[in-house]
């Protein structure tokens, strides 16, 4: 599981990186097929099932499909101002700064586990 989000989060680091660096938007649409979701979402699912029990995982997943909701309006909402006043290719580093942090934020917190 740890290794997972381990090279989920540098996967998503490199992918926003490539976006940041990509000199044309052939090679910018090329990175469109790097496989980080599916990586990223089999790991994320695996362990909303063992968190869980059969009694339980629809309002887990119901409650987990609400927040993501809510919170990617507010994110995309806030990365489209952000955009506005920085330039759309400066959100791609900050991604990739907080993809990276986050990375080894939960490799820290999943360490003793």
């Amino acid at each position: 599981m740890k290794s997972m989000f381990t090279f989920a989060g540098i996967g998503w680091t490199i992918l926003y990186l490539g976006y940041y660096l990509s000199p044309t938007p052939i090679i910018f649409a090329l990175f469109f097929i790097v496989p980080i979701w599916p990586a990223f979402w089999i790991t994320y699912n695996k362990l909303l099932m063992e968190l869980s029990d059969s009694t339980e995982r629809a309002t887990f997943y119901a409650f987990e499909g609400i927040l993501s909701t809510i919170l990617g309006a507010i994110v995309g909402i806030f990365s489209g101002y952000l955009a506005d006043l920085f330039g759309p290719r400066n959100i791609f580093i900050l991604s990739a700064a907080m993809a990276i942090t986050a990375t080894i934020y939960t490799r820290i917190i999943l360490r003793g586990k």
